[in-house]
Formats: C-alpha cells, sequence, structure tokens
C-alpha cells in the first residue's frame, strides 16, 4: 500500500468528517479532581513553532575504525543476551501489480511473530520466528502488550479497513524468549480497532480508538481487565472515559499511571490530531480521574509513545506520526520526523517538553520500545513507502538521544506493528 493510500486508509476509520481534507499528497499512556468535563483538548496543531532537528541530521553515529586487520588482536566476544525484542501484528504492503492498481485488499495482515535478542550493549541480534499468529487474528491497528509475562494482541481491523474485532488473544513468553501457542481470552465487550493498550500492576487498559464495523467513532470510553497468573483477562470493565474521544491516539505506563497522547479527535480535529496528553492513576485497576499535563508541540496521531526510566529519571517520548497543515484550498497531510520528550516527575506529572534526536526519517505508524539505556523504532511508513527499518538510540541519564543508528532489519516491512522489550 502506497503511503498515501496508507493514510487515506486510517482516514478512512474517521469517517466522513474528513470530507473537505484531502490527504493525497506528502504525509510526512494528575493532580486535581475534575471528572471529564474538566479536561479541555487543544486540537490545534503547531507544526511551524519551534523548530526540531531535523531527521537524519544528528551526528555520524560514532565509528568503528578503518577495518584493517590487526597481527595478534583477537576479536571480542558478542555482548551477552540480555533481554528480547518481540514483533507482531500490523500491515504488509501489497505486490508491486495490486499497488499499481490501487486495490488496498491487497496489502496482507502478516501471521510471523519476530523475536530479536538484545545484548548488553544495546545492539540487536538477528531477527528469528516464534509461533505465529492464528490467520484469523493476524490484523492491523491493534495493541500489543506484554505483562505477567505473556504477549497480548487486542482488537484490530481487516486491510480493507471494513470491519473491527474484538478478540485478545495471549502467549506466554518461555525461557528463551520466544512465545508458546496463543489462545484466546476474554473478549473486548465491543469491537475495536486503532485503540491503545497498555499494562499497568496486573491490568490490561484499551482507551479510544474505532469501531468501524458499526460505524463508530472516534470512541471515548476506557476499558480495563485483571489478567490471573497464567495470562487469562478476566471481565471487562468501563473506567472513567476520556475528556474527548480519540482515534489513533498513543499510550504509556509509568509506576502505576497511564499517559495518553495525541490522537485524532471528533469531526473537523480529525487530520490534524491533538496535542494534548492526560494522565490518570490506575490503583484498584479502576481509572476514576483523568488529568491534563502540558501539551507537546504539534498535533498528531498515529505515533508512537513510550514512558521510560533510566539512571537520571523516568521520562515520556513522543516519537513521529502524521498531521495536517492547513491550505489555501483543504489540508494536507504531513508525516512528522520529531522526538521530543519530558521528565515524569515524583508525584506522577510530567514537566516540560523538550526535543531530542529526530528519527531516520518522518514516519507514521511505527512502534516503539526500550529496554536498558536503549530505545527501538521499527517499521512504520515514511514519505515513499513502509518500512522494515529498525534502529535504535542510547538513551542519556537526562532523557535525551543520541543519534540513531540503523539495526537489523524486519524481513519484511510493516505499519502500525506491535512491539515490546522484555
Amino acid at each position: 500500500m502506497r503511503p498515501w493510500r496508507m493514510a487515506v486508509a486510517l482516514v478512512a476509520w474517521l469517517g466522513s468528517g474528513l470530507a473537505a481534507c484531502s490527504l493525497l499528497e506528502s504525509f510526512d499512556g494528575y493532580t486535581g479532581g475534575g471528572g471529564a468535563a474538566d479536561v479541555a483538548i487543544d486540537v490545534t496543531t503547531d507544526v511551524a513553532g519551534d523548530a526540531p532537528p531535523g531527521p537524519g541530521d544528528g551526528g555520524d553515529g560514532g565509528g568503528a575504525g578503518d577495518g584493517s586487520p590487526m597481527d595478534g588482536v583477537v576479536d571480542a566476544p558478542p555482548s551477552p543476551v540480555v533481554g528480547h525484542l518481540a514483533v507482531f501484528g500490523g500491515m504488509a504492503p501489497p505486490t508491486p501489480d495490486a499497488s499499481a492498481l490501487g486495490q488496498p485488499d491487497a496489502s496482507t495482515t502478516p501471521t510471523a511473530v519476530l523475536i530479536a535478542p538484545i545484548h548488553a550493549d544495546g545492539t540487536l541480534g538477528a531477527w528469528s520466528p516464534s509461533t505465529p499468529l492464528p490467520a484469523n487474528d493476524a490484523v492491523w491497528a491493534a495493541a500489543g502488550v506484554v505483562g505477567n509475562a505473556h504477549l497480548y494482541l487486542i482488537g484490530g481491523g481487516n486491510p480493507t479497513e471494513t470491519q473491527s474485532y474484538d478478540h485478545v488473544i495471549a502467549a506466554a513468553i518461555d525461557d528463551a524468549g520466544g512465545v508458546g501457542p496463543w489462545a484466546p481470552t476474554t473478549p473486548l465487550p465491543l469491537s475495536r480497532g486503532a485503540a491503545p493498550a497498555a499494562f499497568s500492576a496486573g491490568y490490561l487498559y484499551v482507551v479510544g480508538g474505532d469501531n468501524i464495523s458499526q460505524g463508530q467513532g472516534p470512541l471515548g470510553d476506557t476499558l480495563s481487565a485483571a489478567i490471573a497468573a497464567d495470562g487469562a483477562a478476566g471481565t471487562w470493565n468501563a473506567s472513567q472515559s476520556l475528556p474527548t474521544p480519540l482515534f489513533v491516539p498513543a499510550i504509556a505506563s509509568d509506576q502505576g499511571w497511564l499517559y495518553v497522547t495525541g490522537g485524532a479527535g471528533p469531526a473537523s480535529s480529525y487530520a490534524y490530531g491533538t496535542s494534548a496528553v492526560i494522565s490518570a492513576d490506575t490503583s484498584g485497576g479502576v481509572i476514576s480521574t483523568w488529568s491534563s499535563q502540558p501539551s507537546f508541540k504539534s498535533g498528531r496521531y498515529a505515533h508512537a509513545s513510550i514512558a521510560h526510566a533510566v539512571a537520571g529519571g523516568h521520562y515520556l517520548y513522543v516519537l513521529g506520526g502524521t498531521t495536517a497543515v492547513a491550505t489555501a484550498d483543504a489540508s494536507i497531510g504531513v508525516f512528522l520526523g520529531d522526538v521530543q520528550f519530558a521528565p515524569i516527575h515524583g508525584d506522577n506529572t510530567i514537566g516540560a517538553w523538550q526535543y531530542t534526536q529526530s528519527l531516520p526519517s518522518k514516519t507514521f505508524g511505527l512502534c516503539v520500545a526500550a529496554f536498558g539505556d536503549y530505545l527501538y523504532i521499527i517499521g512504520g511508513d515514511d514519505e515513499t513507502h513502509t518500512l522494515a527499518d529498525v534502529s535504535s538510540a542510547h538513551i542519556r541519564g537526562d532523557g535525551s538521544l543520541d543519534p540513531f543508528t540503523a539495526a537489523p532489519p524486519l524481513p519484511e516491512p510493516r505499519v502500525l506493528p506491535s512491539c515490546v522489550a522484555y
């Protein structure tokens, strides 16, 4: 699927509210007590605001010498394996012939679950297949989560953007870092895709999304389910709704709190996305209040977000995505390549947002994972094609990133995949 068509596919989930918005050109997880009515989400964009470093600008990535052989020098042993990175779900592009004919249904939803070892120095080893997804659970715009030593794939839709699913499946992580057989667990009470999910303190959470099967969306509800010791999900219960319904926001969890970033809101704000950040305490598995946090620069959706702790503290990240810029005739979609981060304070509020090293290219529909002192980005769509690219960046003590460097690519490109590190 060509990049503009992929963006149009996302817009198709949004309904007819974008009739005046053309996205056919270069697209480039609180304080205070109110309920939903107390939190106003800004759906404006700030694309022309403070300029982040340009994609691909930052540094030379070091170097490994001139490669000349040296007598008597013994190669260093490989860095030990300390973790694993898993990629599953998403959508792969169609064949060139189908793409040229404009057939979005020719895109595929891969069943392959891919695992790469994470070495102590942050590098990745080769990708290898693990137990694949069941064919009827291979979907795109689903949410992938790791928790209680299990992987979960939640919701999603079919490649033709005509049906959403309520499926929730789980697979145990084995001692070698692979996954065992996938098995269904308690389904969602309402089918949905483009709804992010997170694991926090023994519960799974799902927020927002879109039920394209029934023409509902964006959605504003929040669901939670307790996870048993064997990985099975309990009954899904409704928690406090989002202040504004959101499609393709991103979610992150940290120390028992959820942070929801960005997303596309109702009606005319679909194409622009919001720059709002909201947070909620997950104590007891029920969200009672969403609270506003400082907004990042430039509204967006189909971006990636993650919270992660390093020696210097806990940080929240927002990466890439898509938004729109208004023109005299319409709104032109743009892909984003910036990376922003903010500190998470001891009271679980966040501080001011800062730009750090940009992505290698402007990308939407990417996924992000973190392990140790490294951040990993995988797949997505840039301005020309769907990506199989994988890159990593060292996280400094102050939360900023060193330049991204290339890691072993996926065997096939994927947009809106799920990825987790454990």
